[in-house]
């Protein structure tokens, strides 16, 4: 499954959810400044799960599943975050490793939203590049940003054998996106406008965007 932010760190997170368990939460934050620029972070929580986690980290395999040892996604994370460092328009790349309440983290400064873009090329397959260069997944014109979402994940879910489909079960993804300029309108409508109204937040199940009832599609038009 390649539908999260950073595509090659959404098949981690779907690995480890197969792994351990349906309660996590995968967090897209991204801040965009008036010229532009700005800063994106992805992140996978589960630590609700944590004490579970670490019993099971000491197997070697879990539903005829291999169980990845804490190196290996050390590792997976670490390569992530070099081929992220590479792309062009983007600096700053810090990665959060945490083995004791299990979150994990990758954040990037990018020059412009088309950054991003790269950022999601450089990591995805040939078919997943070629659709993100037809449907940019992100765009920004100084008044309206939108967030393009076209990943048919539902043909991807059911390559998960069937008795481990219930790992998304209670599983989220929250997209939070901040603004220097105040945000006049959202148009999907589960999404929420903070009180400054300077941020936007949206969260839903996996299950939700799965049966394609929500999804994380979005356009937010600016105000002065």
């Amino acid at each position: 499954m390649k539908q999260s932010f950073f595509n090659r760190f959404g098949i981690f997170v779907v690995l480890v959810g197969l792994f351990f368990t349906g309660c996590f939460e995968i967090v897209e934050e991204v801040t965009i400044r008036e010229d532009g620029s700005g800063q994106a972070t992805i992140t996978l929580n589960i630590s609700q799960s944590k004490t579970k986690l670490a019993a099971i980290m000491l197997l070697d395999s879990i539903n005829g599943y291999q169980v990845p040892s804490e190196q290996e996604i050390r590792t997976h994370i670490m390569e992530l975050a070099q081929t992220i460092s590479r792309a062009k328009g983007v600096s700053n790349v810090t990665k959060v490793i945490n083995f004791e309440d299990y979150i994990f983290s990758l954040s990037c400064d990018f020059a412009d939203v088309d950054a991003l873009n790269i950022v999601l090329s450089s990591i995805s397959s040939k078919k997943d590049a070629q659709l993100i260069a037809k449907h940019k997944q992100f765009s920004y014109n100084n008044k309206v940003f939108k967030r393009n979402y076209h990943y048919n994940i539902a043909s991807e879910f059911k390559r998960i054998k069937s008795d481990d489909r219930q790992i998304l079960e209670g599983a989220t993804v929250t997209s939070i996106y901040h603004f220097d300029k105040p945000v006049a309108q959202v148009k999907n409508k589960a999404a929420k406008i903070s009180k400054s109204k300077k941020a936007v937040f949206l969260r839903i199940s996996a299950e939700d965007m799965i049966k394609g009832r929500k999804s994380l599609k979005n356009q937010i038009q600016l105000g002065k």
